[in-house]
């Protein structure tokens, strides 16, 4: 293990595609110089076969899994979808018992944190069905941001129609969350299971929580497993599309951190490796601080890059260290 990396894990969202195999897929992120990894939603069960045993003989650490964790290829269940939020009772009490099965298996590994996703505000009556439902602004957003910019009379409209759906339909969509997230709790507590459980921001602007919903999330279920889950990518693009800052939101809600998503942006393309684009120095303070640090990364990353992108963090923030003292 390259001795700069020690305090970062790696994620298999930059391999998983590679091999059905968990040995495999291990090997390659213990290639790059990582003993510590996060399990993404995309690792089945038939992979912890062969991580397990690696686990066990100390070749490998699971600082994190994602939820719902082993995959299960169900849509309905997926990372983009209502998941806690269902007003369908079944699929929401299924939802629930996921992602406490993820919270078991996190503890099995010797996990630190589980992320998860709650769930999406529903951006009308017409896709409120849809698993993936409120797609379909963020990615007109995104598209108008790219061709004309955010300042441009197309993008303010649309963005201000979106604010309205969105407002309007939240409140509904929350409460149901937060009834998930307190049985949630209250399941980890009676098993006693010893892991964090970090709320994510999100990327889709549809989806929930943002800052404010985090923070009133965060207060309602004080003193339970769940903690803030900050994602650096995801926040950065948020901020460009003129939701709000990430840097003094994630600030905010520092003292109650239990993990970050470390990657960096273009614009309102993420899962770059750290320095390769616009840069990290923003967060320096936060990653010092999170007690898990995780390299989220894009498939479109090059080995090289990875590496050169790993070291230029932890230059970066021995550099913020060091002006520190």
């Amino acid at each position: 293990m390259a001795e700069g990396y020690r305090e970062f894990a790696f994620s298999t969202s930059w391999n998983f595609r590679n091999s059905g195999i968990g040995r495999v897929l291990m090997e390659e992120i213990v290639g790059l110089g990582f003993r510590k990894v996060e399990l993404n939603y995309k690792i089945g069960a038939a992979a912890l076969e062969t991580i397990f045993p690696m686990v066990e003989r100390g070749e490998i650490v699971v600082e994190s899994v994602h939820n719902v964790f082993p995959d299960i290829k169900d849509g309905r269940f997926d990372t983009d979808s209502r998941l806690l939020g269902y007003e369908d009772e079944e699929l929401r009490a299924r939802a629930v018992e996921l992602t406490v099965r993820t919270v078991e298996f996190a503890a099995a590994l010797g996990a630190k944190t589980v992320v998860v996703h709650p769930g999406i505000v529903p951006p009308s009556a017409a896709n409120a069905a849809n698993a993936a439902g409120g797609g379909d602004y963020d990615s007109r957003l995104k598209a108008l941001y790219r061709e004309r910019g955010p300042d441009s009379a197309e993008y303010r409209s649309l963005y201000a129609e979106f604010r309205a759906v969105r407002e309007a339909a939240a409140p509904a969509e929350f409460d149901r969350v937060l009834r998930s997230l307190e049985e949630i709790a209250e399941a980890v507590e009676r098993r006693k299971l010893p892991v964090r459980i970090g709320l994510e921001n999100r990327p889709i602007c549809s989806q929930m929580p943002d800052f404010s919903e985090m923070k009133r999330f965060l207060d309602a279920l004080e003193g339970s497993a769940f903690g803030f889950w900050f994602d650096t990518g995801h926040g950065a693009m948020q901020r460009h599309m003129g939701f709000f800052d990430d840097r003094i939101e994630a600030a905010a809600l520092a003292d109650r951190l239990v993990g970050m998503h470390i990657h960096d942006v273009d614009g309102v393309d993420d899962h770059f490796a750290p320095y390769e684009r616009e840069g990290l120095d923003d967060y320096l303070e936060l990653i010092d601080r999170s007690p898990v640090k995780v390299l989220e990364l894009g498939k479109k990353n090059m080995r090289e890059a990875v590496i050169r992108g790993a070291d230029a963090l932890i230059r970066r923030l021995g550099e913020y260290r060091s002006a520190r003292r």
